[in-house]
């Protein structure tokens, strides 16, 4: 019995590794046990699927305690076009113009989408640096890398099917492959986890107002037009949640709701700010009553 085990773990191992891309392969060492080649991040990812929860609420909370590296400036530097993607090894600009279309290419890579896309979180390719907080905000304050990843963003909708109507409003509709592209994605679901990622991505480089079009637009896809159903789980628990902006948050999770005949949530209304008084406006307590009992006092002595 022992013995079988182990070979059905070998074989799901095997199995795993044939299901990797050829590009991605190469950073494994075949001479030595695949399990113990592994990334620390790809065992970390591999867990965290199942705590989506928890990292979404750090990621809605902006990630408290997460520590500022301020040496560390890859994505800077891969948007500005300093250097490569890894393993890749194309710059950004060359990326955007060689991939643009290239659908086997975007579906069968695996480590480019984390350097597209940078997150606070780690990914599966471990040559790519987690987004940092100062790398976020320089993306969102130079029009020229936020154009790079609005582009980037555009490549990216384009192979699921959608395109970008306004890149200043990030207002998005069917695209005019989109029967085709909605069948890939359709049943593709590891691109399911790379558009919670743009989506993340998104609003750490100041773009949080495009997430709400997007997931809108799945919304009715999934829900009305029937067409990505497959899409419909990870539309409700990972998508729609990371919308920092409470109140889209709480539309787009009502609409799920009263899609799936849920009752609606009853939310407690917004605190009301407490009206500031003037000093000048605050009396004494009993100060009248202790007016008229000095006076009284005055008329007994005289």
């Amino acid at each position: 019995l022992e013995g079988r085990r182990k070979m059905m773990h070998q074989c799901s191992l095997r199995s795993f590794h044939r299901s990797l891309s050829t590009s991605y392969r190469h950073q494994f060492d075949r001479r030595r046990p695949f399990a113990v080649q592994l990334s620390f991040n790809f065992y970390s990812d591999l867990l965290r699927m199942g705590n989506a929860s928890s990292d979404t609420q750090r990621y809605l909370n902006n990630y408290p305690g997460e520590p500022d590296r301020l040496q560390l400036t890859d994505n800077i530097d891969f948007y500005s076009g300093k250097i490569v993607c890894q393993p890749n090894r194309l710059k950004i600009q060359d990326l955007h113009k060689q991939w643009r279309g290239d659908y086997y290419t975007l579906e069968a890579e695996h480590g480019y989408i984390q350097w597209l896309f940078p997150i606070r979180e780690d990914g599966l390719n471990g040559q790519a640096q987690r987004l940092q907080l100062h790398e976020a905000k320089a993306i969102a304050a130079d029009p020229v890398l936020q154009d790079r990843l609005i582009t980037s963003y555009d490549l990216m909708l384009d192979f699921y099917g959608i395109k970008l109507v306004d890149r200043t409003t990030g207002e998005v509709a069917r695209g005019d492959n989109w029967k085709n592209r909605y069948r890939h994605l359709n049943n593709s679901f590891h691109n399911y986890l790379r558009i919670t990622r743009i989506l993340k991505c998104l609003g750490e480089v100041g773009l949080e107002h495009f997430k709400i079009h997007l997931v809108r637009h799945f919304v009715k896809e999934i829900f009305e037009n029937k067409e990505l159903t497959n899409c419909r789980e990870s539309c409700m628990r990972y998508w729609a949640p990371v919308l920092r902006n409470e109140d889209e948050r709480n539309e787009l999770i009502d609409l799920l709701d009263q899609y799936e005949g849920r009752p609606k949530k009853v939310r407690a209304p917004p605190a009301q700010p407490i009206a500031e008084t003037k000093k000048d406006d605050v009396k004494p307590e009993n100060s009248e009553n202790k007016e008229e009992e000095s006076k009284e006092e005055s008329k007994n002595e005289l």
